[in-house]
Order: C-alpha cells, then structure tokens, then sequence
C-alpha cells in the first residue's frame, strides 16, 4: 500500500506543484516556500496531497499576517479576529487525512495554521510553546505532524 502524506501547497517545488495543477502561492503574502524534499517524496511514490487551511477554507491571498494568541484565537496584524476561518480549515485538513487515510503530514514552520510551534501573536517573531490551529488538531487525532525545519 502506498503510503499518503498531507502536505502544505506552499512547500511544493514549483516543477511538482505546476504537474499536479496545485497552486503553491498560497502563503499569506502570495509566495511559496519550496521544499525539494516533497520532490523527493513523489519520485519514491509517496502519495502528496496538497492542502493549504487557510485558502481552502476560503481566505484570499494574499492576506493580512496573522498569528495565533495565548488564547487560542487567530488575530491579524489589523486586529481581525480569523479564527473561524482557520478552524474550518483545519478540520477540512483533518476530514481529508481521515478519508485518505493520512498517517502523516509535513507541515509548513511557525505558521499560524500548519506549524508544529508558531509565533506568540504578538508580531515580535518570538515563537511560542504552542502549535497552529492545523498541526494541533492533526496531532491530536494521531497524524503524525512533521515541521518544514525538520525534513532531511
């Protein structure tokens, strides 16, 4: 059986992300964080689904910064409480891991969404010693949750 991995849209390299007719600009500001490792992952057969929380559930792109507070909820630069729109992106993640039976994801760093810690929401760059709406919820459902800064 092959195995099948959730994948943030923003860490496809563009030769990966043009052929599986996935839009990999996804990132609050339009750019992409290419991963090669991802190419590496595909070429071996690993089945890539790319996903992107915030997109799918219907954020534009490009979007105002957010981060995730102490409190939980997901607040913009301007104020704009998102939270919402993240969870809903979040379970959309979760629900597509389930029907695929996804046992792993490799998720995109200090994102507010994906990343395994993310920043304090206080828009200083300090990281937290919590996770993104996504990666947590993943993880506590039993994805194993793989951070960009960890792939090899």
């Amino acid at each position: 059986m092959q195995e099948t991995v959730l994948v943030s849209r923003c860490m496809l390299p563009d030769d990966l992300a043009a052929e599986m007719g996935a839009n990999n600009r996804c990132r609050y500001n339009g750019t992409s964080r290419p991963q090669p490792e991802i190419s590496k992952l595909a070429a071996r057969g690993v089945v890539i689904i790319p996903f992107c929380p915030e997109e799918d559930a219907g954020m534009a792109t490009p979007r105002d910064p957010a981060e995730r507070q102490k409190d939980g909820r997901v607040v913009t630069n301007k104020g704009e409480d998102v939270t919402a729109s993240f969870m809903a992106g979040a379970k959309m993640a979760l629900t597509i891991c389930q029907e695929n039976n996804v046992k792993k994801a490799i998720l995109m760093k200090n994102s507010p969404s994906c990343g395994k810690r993310t920043y304090n929401g206080e828009f200083n760059g300090t990281i937290a010693n919590y996770g993104g709406i996504t990666a947590e919820l993943l993880m506590e459902n039993d994805i194993d949750v793989t951070s960009s800064d960890e792939l090899t």
